[in-house]
């Protein structure tokens, strides 16, 4: 009976197992062999810049080497186009105005005998006659206050960049106005009135109408000429700036001055256009960005010079005019303003108003 039922159970376990096997599911098929990553392709590399061209400028500085705007002035311009460049930019900077004068600067650049300079609108009449605002007698605070103002005019009145813009072989980066000028006498005038009949040595036709109509004779002269004519007693003073005083030592042969504080000139800083292409737009950016430190650092050099020009000077050989005599400036000037607003109105220009703004706005920045 146990071999019965023994034999039962395996046929039963055998008939199970087919049974499972054949309801088992199928072997999965094998996985297909990967097929490998396309190997990427490598950018080319980027092409390097083209090596920038060194760039030598020339520039000629009317003073002498190692005064005091050398030191102030133009060797941190120097410096700073060096930096501003990356070290391809190099000066070949001359002294003592041995290139070209004042007169000639704009001429020099243009051409390219230098390739920047500082240029002098009142020395080149009837060339920039927006300029002679600036120059009018009594108009002109200190440096501070009206290169502020110049500042303000140039953004207000486009004017004053389409003027400029008609010397096409020349770039503008700054301008401002500087050395106002006194009465430096060989004997003392403390008062306008002691102005009468003396003659005296002017360094343009602006300054010589002005003086005369202060009520004293001119002639126009600079340099050793006037120190010659003042030691000869052919002139009996000399209206400059003290820059020109130090330079042509006015004071062994005019050691008296009445503080006038007139006639300013101003210095518009430019480069050659050839010259200045040849600076990359960053470059230029940079150049143009030193404008407000160029007017501080041309405003310290002026102040150096002048403290230099006035040392070993007594007090007592120093005149400030009485306030009677400010007002009889005024009052002397006024038709020199008229006239100007009547030449600029001719040539098309919004005159009175830019002269009203220059008066308002000398004001604002005087007690701003």
């Amino acid at each position: 009976m146990r071999i019965k039922i023994s034999g039962i159970l395996i046929a039963l376990v055998s008939v199970i197992s087919l049974i499972l096997v054949a309801c088992a599911a199928p072997a999965p098929a094998p996985a297909p062999t990967p097929t490998p990553a396309p190997t990427p392709t490598l950018a080319p590399a980027p092409a390097q810049p083209t090596e920038l061209e060194p760039i030598g400028w020339k520039w000629c500085y009317w003073g002498s080497k190692d005064d005091v705007m050398d030191i102030l002035t133009i060797q941190p311009f120097i410096e700073y186009v060096s930096d501003a460049t990356g070290g391809r930019a190099n000066c070949e900077l001359t002294y003592d105005g041995v290139i070209h004068g004042h007169k000639d600067a704009l001429m020099a650049v243009e051409s390219g005998l230098v390739d920047y300079a500082m240029i002098s609108p009142p020395d080149i009449p009837g060339t920039f006659p927006l300029m002679t605002l600036f120059s009018l007698p009594g108009l002109v605070d200190n440096s501070i206050t009206s290169n502020c103002v110049i500042r303000e005019l140039f953004d207000k009145y486009p004017s004053f960049e389409e003027e400029w813009s008609k010397h096409q072989k020349i770039v503008r980066i700054g301008a401002q106005v500087h050395m106002r000028a006194d009465l430096h006498t060989r004997e003392p005038l403390p008062t306008l009135a002691d102005l009468e009949g003396k003659v005296i040595n002017v360094h343009n036709e602006t300054a010589a109408e002005m003086l005369r109509a202060l009520g004293a004779s001119t002639t126009i002269g600079v340099g050793s000429d006037a120190y010659l004519s003042l030691q000869r007693g052919v002139t009996d003073g000399i209206f400059c700036a003290w820059g020109s005083v130090r330079q042509w030592h006015y004071n062994e042969v005019a050691p008296y001055h009445t503080m006038l504080g007139l006639s300013p000139t101003t210095g518009c800083w430019v480069w050659n256009k050839e010259t200045w292409n040849k600076f990359t737009p960053q470059e230029q950016a940079m150049l143009e960005h030193y404008r407000p430190v160029g007017m501080m650092n041309m405003t310290r050099g002026l102040v150096a010079l002048n403290i230099a020009a006035r040392e070993g000077v007594p007090k007592e050989n120093y005149f400030d005019l009485s306030p009677e005599d400010k007002a009889k400036l005024v009052e002397s000037f006024q038709p020199m303003w008229d006239k100007w607003v009547e030449d600029m109105n001719a040539l098309g220009y919004p005159a009175q108003s830019i002269l009203d703004d220059a008066v308002s706005l000398m004001e604002a920045y005087r007690y701003g």
